[in-house]
């Protein structure tokens, strides 16, 4: 794995978790690897661009390496909708993106929603 950054924004998708967590840019990623200890694989950084990062902690340290994996629209849309339907969002499945990057300033939209 090769270890480089991601583009933000970005979200983490944690393992077991419909959530996602809106990262706007590094001071977030910082903030978030200093509060949460990462599972060994499952949980991933997606950037705007989809590519897929996995984030863990390895001795208390918590890290991003890029995969080869780059998610696609469809897929990045339906972690969307499931992290819609976590907060009790209505009309998901009417839900539709052009763009992951359309998909990111949702997730920030409903950051800014809960306050």
């Amino acid at each position: 794995m090769t270890h480089i950054g991601p583009i933000w924004p970005a979200v983490i998708k944690h393992e077991g978790d419909d959530e996602l967590m809106y990262l706007s840019g590094d001071v977030d990623w910082q903030q978030a690897a200093e509060h949460t200890l990462f599972s060994t694989g499952g949980d991933v950084l997606i950037d705007s661009q989809g590519r897929l990062f996995h984030c863990q902690t390895d001795a208390g340290v918590s890290v991003l390496y890029l995969t080869d994996r780059v998610m696609g629209l469809e897929d990045f849309t339906q972690i969307l909708k499931q992290h819609m339907v976590a907060l009790n969002q209505c009309c998901v499945s009417k839900l539709y993106i052009d763009t992951i990057a359309q998909g990111l300033q949702m997730v920030m939209d409903t950051v800014d929603d809960r306050g």
